[in-house]
C-alpha cells in the first residue's frame, strides 16, 4: 500500500510538473500577450476583413478569459454610400463561462450599451453592411430604402445555441416613422438555415408619416387622417420560421390617443424575408371596423378592403361588377353620386313638408 502510495505521489507530482511547464506557463504567456495585443490585433483583423474604414478604441480581457470587453467600436460606411458611421458600440462587455472551454460550445453572456446602426439600401439592392462585411448581393432594381437604430441595449444570454435568451430596447428612425422599442424573447440558432425565435415586442408612440400602405388605404376608404398618425402603443408577438416572420399565439394590438384600440394584426399573418412577400389581415376600427387584407409584395402591396360589401349592406351604395364581387376603387368612386341618389327623395319631400309649415306660419 504504502509502496502504491508513494508511486502515486511521485506520478501527481510530475503531472503537475508537467502541467505547469507546458500547460499553465504557454496559458499565463499567451493571455498575457493577448491582454497586451488585443486592440492593435482587432484593428488588424477589422481592416483585414472590412471593406469599410473601421476601429476599436480598446479590447480588453482578464486573466482567466472569462470576460471580455470592448471599449468604442466604429465602422464607417463603405465607399458608394453617404459619408458616416454604419455602427458604432461604445461598450460590450462578453462574459465567458469556463464551460464553454471544456465542451468546445458557447455559454456565453454579452451585454451592449447605446449602440448605433445606420442601414442604407441603394436602388440596385446593395447594402452598407452587405458591402461592408463582403455579404453575397442579388441585384435587383428596388426602392431605396434608409433608417437607423439609436440608443440600442442588448442582454444576450447563449447556452449553446439551441438555447438563446435576449431582451432589449432602442430608438426606431427611418421611413418618416419615429418609435420607441422594447422586445424579449427565446430562440433556437443551431440551423443556421432555419433560425427559430419567438419575441414578444411593444412599439411606443410610433408617428407614422408618408407610409405608402397608409396613403393606399387612405384613398380606398377615402379617409385623409389615416396619413399622419400617431400610435401609443403596439403589442405583439412575432416568431420566425425559416424565411417567414409569423405574427404568432395572439392579436397584434395597436393603440391610439387616449389608450384607443385603433388596429389588429390578426395571428398567423406572415412576412417572408427573402422574397418579401406578404400575407397580412387586419382590422381598422374607424371607429367601425375595417376588415384589410395586404398580399403581393413590399414593393408592389395589393390591399383589398374585405368586409366592405358589409359595410354599405343595405344602403343602396354597393356596386358589383359581373363576378358579383366587390370592387373598392369602384366603390370609392361611386359613392358620393351614390349618396346623392339615396338622399335626394327623401330631403325633397322634406324641403316641401317645411315650405308647408313655413306658408301656414306665414298665413297665420
Amino acid at each position: 500500500f504504502l509502496l502504491i502510495l508513494f508511486i502515486l505521489m511521485k506520478f501527481l507530482k510530475w503531472l503537475i510538473l508537467v502541467t505547469v511547464f507546458f500547460v499553465v506557463l504557454p496559458t499565463i504567456a499567451t493571455v498575457a500577450l493577448l491582454k497586451f495585443t488585443a486592440t492593435p490585433l482587432i484593428n488588424a483583423l477589422l481592416k483585414a476583413k472590412v471593406n469599410a474604414p473601421a476601429k476599436v478604441e480598446k479590447v480588453d480581457t482578464d486573466w482567466f478569459l472569462t470576460k471580455i470587453s470592448v471599449q468604442n467600436l466604429v465602422i464607417e460606411n463603405p465607399q458608394g454610400f453617404p459619408k458616416g458611421d454604419l455602427l458604432r458600440v461604445p461598450s460590450l462587455v462578453v462574459d465567458i463561462n469556463p464551460k464553454t472551454y471544456a465542451v468546445f460550445k458557447p455559454y456565453i453572456t454579452l451585454t451592449g450599451r447605446n449602440i448605433y446602426l445606420h442601414f442604407i439600401r441603394n436602388s440596385d439592392n446593395s447594402t452598407n453592411i452587405a458591402v461592408a462585411f463582403g455579404l453575397p448581393i442579388e441585384k435587383a432594381k428596388v426602392s431605396p430604402l434608409e433608417f437607423e437604430i439609436k440608443n440600442f441595449n442588448i442582454d444576450l444570454k447563449v447556452n449553446t445555441l439551441k438555447e438563446v435568451t435576449y431582451k432589449g430596447t432602442g430608438k426606431f428612425v427611418g421611413f418618416h416613422n419615429n418609435s420607441d422599442f422594447s422586445f424579449n424573447g427565446t430562440g433556437d440558432l443551431s440551423d443556421k438555415n432555419n433560425p427559430l425565435t419567438v419575441t414578444d415586442f411593444v412599439v411606443y408612440d410610433w408617428k407614422i408619416q408618408n407610409n405608402k400602405y397608409l396613403d393606399r388605404l387612405a384613398q380606398i376608404l377615402n379617409n385623409p387622417s389615416l396619413r399622419n398618425i400617431t400610435l401609443t402603443k403596439i403589442e405583439g408577438r412575432v416568431k420566425t420560421e425559416g424565411p417567414w416572420v409569423i405574427f404568432a399565439d395572439r392579436n397584434t394590438k395597436a393603440y391610439t390617443v387616449g389608450n384607443v384600440l385603433f388596429a389588429e394584426i390578426y395571428k398567423g399573418s406572415k412576412y417572408n424575408r427573402i422574397t418579401k412577400q406578404l400575407d397580412i389581415r387586419l382590422a381598422l376600427y374607424l371607429p367601425m371596423k375595417v376588415e384589410i387584407h395586404i398580399t403581393g409584395t413590399t414593393e408592389s402591396p395589393k390591399i383589398e378592403v374585405e368586409n366592405l360589401r358589409e359595410l354599405l349592406q343595405g344602403t343602396n351604395l354597393l356596386p358589383v361588377n359581373s363576378q358579383n364581387k366587390t370592387n373598392p376603387t369602384e366603390a370609392i368612386k361611386e359613392l358620393p353620386q351614390k349618396v346623392k341618389k339615396v338622399l335626394e327623395k327623401p330631403l325633397k319631400e322634406l324641403q316641401e313638408k317645411m315650405n308647408k309649415a313655413l306658408q301656414g306660419l306665414m298665413g297665420n
